[in-house]
């Protein structure tokens, strides 16, 4: 089983929304825009990487860990649903979640203008006992997804993330139902689900991230990927009976600005069961990243941030 990650595509189009739909946290966020995201992500290397990914193909399933858009407006749900309709094997190949540029504002989150944009990538494939689209199950293969939700309308200059108890007892749920079993548990959430002074700096934390690890430590997950911090990680954190659990993160998927080592990526992950193991486990990862020079994108070696980088 591959399986493709990509996030944070940051789809951004101001046109067609008149001043009242500014007149809120997108004020702020516009002007940051206008200043430095627009130079630095650029929607047409979000179709690029999706166009490379289709002509190279060589995975199972894509990931998608959230923030789709960059404020949550309407045309950007529209181009980002388009840039998910290039993907080959449509919505049954696709498992995606949101972030919270995706509930930008109170009022696209009390609209639901995400799930009304994308539940069709979100139905679950079991009852896991919660009133609510999160979490859900999309058992693929060799692989059993689960799709969280920490994205939420936050004040101005925040980008935390909450779970809340639902959530947490759905995943509990979700992570020891009948149909994961035998399966390659992999957890998709957008904020790392950890807590250390990179991620806390500017209000960008889980909030309920040692909950969730209390969880996961119970119950153990294979997998869990991530995206939020626009940057390659590798890490891991306390699993079932001592096992570590593998948490990855990848870049932006349309960052194009000065820093190379955050240059648009996707990863591909690789899950094999190994001997007699009762799961499969990751093996390996390939990295394709966006190549200034070229304009493409093209193999580069996963040279990953620690944790212990982490926690500079």
């Amino acid at each position: 089983m591959k399986l493709a990650h990509i996030s944070d595509i940051h789809i951004l189009s101001l046109g067609g929304h008149g001043l009242r739909a500014f007149l809120n946290k997108r004020l702020a966020g516009g002007a940051n825009i206008l200043l430095n995201r627009r130079a630095n992500y650029k929607n047409e290397v979000a179709f690029a990487l999706v166009d490379d990914m289709n002509s190279r193909g060589g995975f199972d399933h894509v990931c998608i860990t959230g923030d789709l858009t960059s404020l949550a407006l309407k045309a950007e749900f529209e181009i980002a649903g388009e840039l998910l309709a290039k993907l080959r094997g449509g919505p049954p190949g696709v498992s995606l979640i949101p972030g919270n540029h995706d509930f930008y504002t109170r009022g696209s989150e009390r609209e639901k203008s995400f799930e009304t944009a994308f539940g069709h990538f979100m139905k679950s494939d079991v009852d896991l006992g919660v009133d609510a689209r999160f979490p859900y199950l999309h058992v693929r293969g060799d692989a059993a997804i689960i799709g969280l939700s920490t994205g939420l309308a936050t004040g101005l200059l925040f980008a935390y993330g909450v779970l809340g108890e639902a959530q947490l007892g759905g995943l509990e749920r979700a992570l020891s139902h009948p149909s994961t079993q035998g399966k390659a548990r992999v957890v998709l959430i957008h904020h790392p689900p950890v807590k250390t002074t990179k991620f806390l700096r500017g209000g960008r934390s889980l909030r309920d991230a040692g909950a969730l690890g209390e969880i996961l430590k119970a119950h153990g997950a294979e997998l869990v990927l991530h995206g939020h911090e626009h940057e390659d990680l590798a890490y891991d954190i306390p699993g079932q009976d001592g096992a570590a659990i593998p948490v990855r993160g990848v870049p932006s998927a349309s960052y194009v600005g000065r820093h190379a080592y955050r240059h648009a990526r996707y990863h591909i992950y690789q899950l094999e069961r190994q001997g007699g193991a009762a799961r499969p486990t990751l093996v390996s990862r390939e990295v394709r990243s966006y190549q200034a020079a070229g304009g493409g994108f093209a193999d580069v070696e996963a040279v990953p941030l620690g944790v212990e980088a982490l926690r500079t």
